[in-house]
């Protein structure tokens, strides 16, 4: 994983201010709605209030969602819409520690040159088309992002599309919204793949087993749906990319510099950590341990062993690559979305929708399906 920009583009004060106000009034409205219109108590509109704040914050102001979310929760505990001991219970820090030792692991993974050598040998790929760059490309994000996770997919993943569009003079967003799009369904093939995942498969009970049985095939039909379509949407591109690399190629020139990366360091790293996170039930019901338990200390103890084995590197994995902002975000969000179940509004949507809908689930499954996409 790596550093997500927290730069927005210069925002004058009046502008600023402007979209303060219409989060004041959007959040007004809501409290408004959930309250008289939806008939819930103060506390449950407070705990709703505030929970679509942060999502809207999120939205339209990325810099300040982090702020909102450290006042919102202040708001939750001084109402007594939420206790701490329920925050302590919801905000899912074994989730974030499994990030943290996830986050080592790939700055560690970065230094060994990994990286580096996944996208050397993509460039090295014998009689490359405009068409197999494409596949390759988005395989490789799909892949790497149910390996790693879809930050550090992408990120690697658009250095080899700048390396090769900027050899080939072609613009690069095409290819890059590809990259994007392989990079988020392939995040769904595996628990790895996003914090969602680690979230969900806890709060189940599900296992890494348990993903590539029930996830990793639907995400593989998902992937060979998307790119196809993808194929079709930019086929001029695609066309136009074809060209300038079979013109590159018929002269003998290289996508890109080669250097001797000793990756095999790095590929033994990740295999061993990935194995022992997909075999982490086997190993708990062998040594009668709590569930999950070597699913949220496997990264823990390969990021010790990160930082032991290039210890003067060590503190800089947890300054610098251990992406700090986003974490806190998570462990406040995750808190804040505890006071739903502890208000009981998650209790009410569920009645509403069975009266709404009965027991018909052919009904019901594609309408929550479709409320977790939106």
């Amino acid at each position: 994983m790596a550093h997500e920009s927290e730069t927005d583009a210069p925002m004058s004060g009046g502008a600023l201010a402007i979209r303060f106000a219409i989060l004041a009034a959007a959040s007004a409205l809501i409290s408004g709605l959930v309250h008289f219109a939806w008939g819930l108590n103060n506390q449950q509109t407070i705990s709703v209030t505030i929970f679509l704040v942060i999502i809207l914050a999120t939205l339209f102001f990325w810099s300040f969602r982090l702020a909102i979310a450290f006042i919102g929760l202040p708001v939750l505990i001084l109402t007594k819409t939420l206790e701490l001991d329920c925050f302590r219970e919801h905000c899912s820090l074994e989730v974030i520690l499994f990030l943290i030792g996830m986050m080592v692991v790939v700055g560690g993974l970065r230094d060994l040159g990994f990286f580096t050598w996944i996208i050397q040998a993509i460039l090295k790929i014998k009689g490359m088309t405009g068409r197999r760059f494409v596949l390759v490309s988005a395989v490789a994000s799909a892949l790497s992002a149910s390996a790693v996770d879809e930050v550090t997919s992408i990120l690697f993943m658009s250095a080899l599309i700048f390396q090769v569009c900027d050899v080939l003079k072609v613009r690069p967003v095409p290819f890059l919204i590809i990259c994007v799009m392989a990079t988020n369904v392939g995040s769904a093939g595996t628990m790895l793949g996003n914090p969602v995942g680690i979230l969900i498969g806890s709060r189940a009970g599900l296992t890494f087993e348990d993903f590539m049985v029930w996830a990793f095939p639907v995400m593989l039909l998902s992937l060979v749906a998307t790119i196809a379509l993808l194929l079709v949407w930019y086929r001029e591109e695609i066309r136009e990319l074809d060209a300038r690399l079979k013109q590159r190629l018929d002269h003998a020139l290289p996508l890109g510099p080669t250097v001797a990366v000793p990756f095999r360091r790095g590929l033994l790293l990740i295999v061993g950590t990935i194995g022992l996170v997909a075999l982490h039930h086997r190993i708990e019901v062998f040594l009668g341990l709590e569930t999950n338990s070597v699913l949220y200390m496997a990264p823990l103890v390969a990021a010790g062993i990160v930082m032991i084995w290039r210890r003067g590197r060590a503190r800089h994995y947890i300054e610098h690559d251990v992406e700090w902002w986003t974490l806190l975000f998570f462990l406040m969000l995750f808190g804040v979305s505890g006071t739903l179940q502890y208000t009981e509004v998650t209790t009410e949507i569920a009645s509403s929708m069975k009266n709404l809908i009965g027991d018909e689930l052919d009904v019901m499954i594609p309408i929550v399906m479709t409320m977790a996409c939106l």
